[in-house]
């Protein structure tokens, strides 16, 4: 009997979508969402947490029979009413579907071992999950391998990490600086990092030697304004050289000054000399005097599908090494938009050919 009522109820729907159609031949078409909707399609959850998600039935019916599937069941559960549970860090698709219909919705949830949030007070630390309202606090509680989840808000605060570790963040989220070392790999997904003021943080991603750093969607923004209220690239030191070749494979600086060049001291993503591998993906870098600097390194440097703007210098590496010799660098720079750059690449080595294996292809400037 419950069959029954479905069908005909799924008929209603159909007649009722029709009818609000033009009749002008063209063929209705909804989309299959428009019949039943989850009060939000993304959640973020820390691990041991409990939440019960809504479904939306329209037009409103109690004739409806919803069955409830999570795609990966080892990141977060749902029960037959719509309650998750939240068991590992990751992601994990929840759907709500209209039984024996096509229609479902789906909810992306994020589960993360901590949580930095500015609305959890210092005495919610240890209700059975791992709350802060401080980064550098909720870093130094974390374990290698754990899944910081950055809450909407921003953070003033050292950023020092020393243990591998994954940070995630929610959108209207922001730190004020990350200094990565002891030969750690930092994953970061959407995670801004933003300086106004340089007593919140350094303002920078600063990468140390042997250290591994993977951001993706992330942005790296410098927004410190004149007295006139005006933004500021870095510094705004006048340089006293100019630069020579613009970024590209066998091509060198061949002016003593431009191999030298001074070009200021505010950098968003800073690789020290001997990082081991660095990937930026679909970031957004702006206001610096250097958006990117690689120092000498064996490792290697992937860069696709970048945004960087209102910077000196969009991406500066330097391979030299003591003497005449430059470093194997390798990997890829590639599908980068750079616009209200002053030099978009800088790139150094010693000769006059470079012949490693880091490559520049498909560079776009902005317009």
């Amino acid at each position: 009997m419950k069959k029954v009522i479905v069908i005909l109820a799924v008929i209603a729907l159909a007649v009722a979508a029709l009818a609000a159609c033009k009749a002008d031949n063209l063929i209705c078409e909804p989309k299959i969402s428009d019949y039943i909707q989850l009060d939000s399609t993304q959640a973020f959850m820390l691990s041991g947490e409990n939440k019960l998600m809504h479904a939306i039935i329209k037009p409103k019916s109690g004739n409806f029979m919803i069955e409830w599937k999570s795609d990966n069941e080892s990141v977060a559960k749902v029960d037959g009413d719509g309650k998750i549970s939240a068991l590992s860090a990751g992601e994990a698709k929840i759907t709500a579907s209209l039984t024996d219909t096509q229609y479902k919705a789906t909810c992306l949830v994020t589960v993360s071992d901590i949580g930095v949030s500015a609305k959890f007070a210092e005495g919610d630390i240890g209700w059975g999950v791992n709350r802060f309202s401080d980064f550098d606090l909720a870093i130094a509680a974390a374990d290698s391998g754990d899944t910081v989840m950055i809450y909407s808000g921003y953070y003033p605060c050292l950023g020092n990490i020393d243990k591998d570790i994954s940070l995630v963040g929610e959108s209207g989220s922001a730190i004020s600086g990350l200094n990565i070392s002891g030969g750690s790999c930092v994953n970061m997904k959407k995670v801004s990092v933003y300086i106004s003021d340089t007593a919140a943080g350094s303002g920078s991603v600063k990468v140390g030697s042997d250290c591994v750093l993977e951001m993706t969607e992330c942005s790296v923004v410098y927004d410190i304004k004149d007295e006139q209220g005006k933004p500021m690239i870095g510094n705004k030191q006048e340089d006293k050289s100019s630069p020579g070749g613009s970024g590209g494979e066998g091509q060198s600086n061949t002016d003593d000054s431009a191999k030298d060049l001074e070009i200021g001291t505010a950098i968003g993503v800073d690789c020290d000399r001997d990082c081991r591998y660095i990937k930026l993906n679909a970031c957004s870098i702006s206001g610096y005097d250097v958006a990117v600097s690689i120092k000498p390194t064996e490792g290697k440097i992937v860069m696709r599908d970048n945004t960087i703007s209102s910077c000196k210098v969009g991406i500066d590496i330097d391979v030299r090494l003591d003497g005449s010799k430059n470093a194997d660098t390798g990997g890829i720079i590639q599908g980068n938009i750079l616009s209200d750059i002053e030099q978009p690449t800088v790139f150094r080595f010693n000769g006059t050919l470079y012949s490693g294996t880091l490559k520049y292809d498909d560079y776009r400037p902005g317009k």
